[in-house]
């Protein structure tokens, strides 16, 4: 059996075995910000159509084009012809993957703080 008291006290005659707990904490933890290396592997492709209309049945060229840095020049004949319309297709994208760092650890800890007091019988 125990009694109980909100603070730090000595136990009274006949309660002697004293326990003193923590009421609360105060937490200094923390971890290193997260962070994501240069993307790796992405790719988005695509099928861009010019037409000489608005629209869009009088084709002129169709250029498959994807992300990687390239350069495509098509000729549209005859020269000086206007691009009425476009369109795109075939869209497909790939996600690329990075390579995570960072969420390590960081100095700090936890104390305690507050006491209560508990006073047991033997």
């Amino acid at each position: 059996m125990c009694i109980f008291a909100t603070t730090e006290m000595s136990c009274p005659a006949g309660w002697p075995d004293q326990l003193l707990i923590a009421t609360g904490f105060n937490d200094q933890r923390a971890c290193a910000p997260c962070q994501c290396g240069a993307v790796q592997g992405s790719d988005c492709t695509a099928s861009l159509a010019v037409f000489s209309d608005t629209g869009c049945s009088s084709l002129l060229a169709v250029v498959d084009a994807g992300s990687a840095p390239s350069s495509t020049c098509v000729s549209i004949a005859p020269a000086g012809t206007p691009v009425g319309s476009k369109t795109l297709s075939n869209v497909h994208y790939t996600p690329g993957t990075c390579a995570p760092s960072g969420g390590e650890p960081t100095d700090g800890g936890v104390t305690p703080t507050g006491v209560a007091t508990f006073c047991c019988l033997p």
